[in-house]
């Protein structure tokens, strides 16, 4: 191969994991909110009830 076709093969793999990385980090955000938000109203509704079973 030449040297070329690695400078390609890097740059594709270099730009493929920084999508990737931010794909994921977007993913991991929103997802994330979302738990924090369903965390925080079970913690209002144990409240609300006076914490006892």
């Amino acid at each position: 191969m030449s040297f070329e076709t690695w400078v390609q093969f890097w740059k594709v793999t270099l730009y493929g994991g920084l999508g990737l990385f931010a794909a994921l980090s977007i993913w991991v955000i929103f997802a994330g909110v979302g738990d924090i938000r369903d965390m925080f109203d079970a913690l209002r509704a144990e409240r609300d009830k006076g914490g006892k079973d």
